[in-house]
C-alpha cells in the first residue's frame, strides 16, 4: 500500500537573503545614478551649445543685414534678444533659457516667445513674460564691426567672473560655461584660465595677448547685459 504523498509548501525569502537582494539593488542604483547625470549634465549642455550656435548666427544676420554693418544696442539682456526677433523672426524664448539655471526657478512655466506681436510698435512689442523673466546668458552691445571675428565673445553663459572661472549660483554651478564667439564658434571652457596660469581668452586690440578676464577680450565701447 502506498503511503499518502507528502505536498510542502513553497519556500519564501529568508529576511538574509531579501535583505542581500535589497543590498544588490542598492549598489546597482548608486553605480547607475552618477552615469544617468552625467549623461543628463552632458545632454543639456549639447542642447545649450546648439542654442548658442543659433544665436550667433542670428546676430551674424542682423549686424550684417543691408549694405552696411550695424550695431546691434540695447539696455536689457531681453531688448538684446528683442532685436534679434524682430530682424531674424528669432521669437523662441527657450534658446535663451539653461534648464539647470538656479535663476529660473521662481518663473515657471517659462514664456514661449520674445516678442508679442499683438502689442503696438516694433520698439515695445517684448513679450511681458519675456521681459521680466532673466535669462541664462550675459550678451554684449554696442559692438563694432571692426572685432575681430575669431576672439571676441559675444555670448556667453552667466554667472562669469573676473578670474576667468563661474559663480556657484551659475547655470551649471561654478563647473564651467559657454562662450559663443563673433565668426559662430561656441566652446564650454571649465575655466578661463589653463593649468599653466595663462588665460585662454585674447586681450581685445593686442594682438594675441591672453586673459582670463572676459572684459578684456572687449572692446572699451562696448557693453555687457547680465540678468541680475
Amino acid at each position: 500500500m502506498k503511503s499518502p504523498a507528502k505536498h510542502y509548501g513553497q519556500r519564501g525569502f529568508t529576511l538574509v537573503e531579501l535583505l542581500a537582494v535589497i543590498g544588490v539593488i542598492a549598489v546597482l542604483m548608486a553605480l547607475l545614478f552618477p552615469v544617468i547625470g552625467k549623461a543628463r549634465s552632458t545632454g543639456e549642455r549639447t542642447k545649450a551649445a546648439s542654442n548658442l550656435r543659433q544665436i550667433c548666427l542670428a546676430y551674424t544676420l542682423h549686424t550684417h543685414e543691408g549694405s552696411l554693418p550695424r550695431i546691434l544696442r540695447a539696455n536689457t539682456p531681453q531688448e538684446w534678444a528683442g532685436a534679434l526677433a524682430r530682424s531674424q523672426g528669432f521669437n523662441e524664448a527657450a534658446l535663451f533659457y539653461i534648464d539647470a539655471d538656479p535663476l529660473l526657478e521662481n518663473h515657471y512655466p517659462l514664456p514661449r516667445s520674445i516678442l508679442n506681436y499683438l502689442a503696438q510698435g516694433s520698439a515695445e512689442n517684448l513679450d511681458p513674460a519675456f521681459k521680466n523673466t532673466p535669462i541664462s546668458y550675459t550678451v554684449v552691445s554696442n559692438l563694432p564691426p571692426s572685432a575681430s571675428p575669431s576672439t571676441t565673445p559675444i555670448v556667453w553663459t552667466r554667472g562669469l567672473k573676473p578670474d576667468g572661472t563661474w559663480a556657484l549660483n551659475s547655470p551649471y554651478a561654478g563647473r564651467g560655461g559657454h562662450i559663443g564667439f563673433l565668426d559662430g564658434h561656441v566652446a564650454w571652457y571649465s575655466s578661463l584660465v589653463n593649468d599653466n596660469g595663462i588665460g585662454l581668452l585674447t586681450t581685445y586690440g593686442t594682438g594675441g595677448t591672453s586673459t582670463a578676464n572676459i572684459q578684456e577680450a572687449l572692446p572699451p565701447s562696448s557693453k555687457t547685459l547680465e540678468s541680475p
